[in-house]
């Protein structure tokens, strides 16, 4: 699977032809995993009911999270933070929350 060649694809009515592109499988195992994250993150809403929350994600992964949550934790949600801080340092994500924080 996605080893091939990209797949043509015939229109029966009147012929004519056009290409698929092929599955970007990084592209649907990050998917994969946004949306278990979503799922814990239900989780941890439903038995924990805390009284706001702040995501933090890269654009489009918020973006994703966003089309997965429920109802219940789009309601706990007070900020969404569409910021990269993968490999930024503990200390340094604080400082920047903090900073933040105080802007709202």
């Amino acid at each position: 699977m996605g080893a091939d060649r990209p797949t043509r694809v015939y229109d029966s009515m009147d012929g004519s032809r056009s290409g698929a592109e092929q599955t970007d499988w990084h592209e649907a195992a990050e998917v994969d995993f946004l949306a278990k994250v979503a799922q814990v993150l239900e989780q941890a809403v439903a038995q924990r009911r805390p009284p706001r929350l702040s995501l933090v994600a890269p654009p489009r992964a918020l973006g994703i999270l966003r089309q997965e949550l429920g109802e219940a934790t789009r309601a706990a949600l007070a900020a969404e933070i569409a910021k990269d801080l993968v490999n930024h340092p503990v200390p340094e994500i604080e400082k920047q929350l903090a900073a933040m924080r105080q802007l709202t």
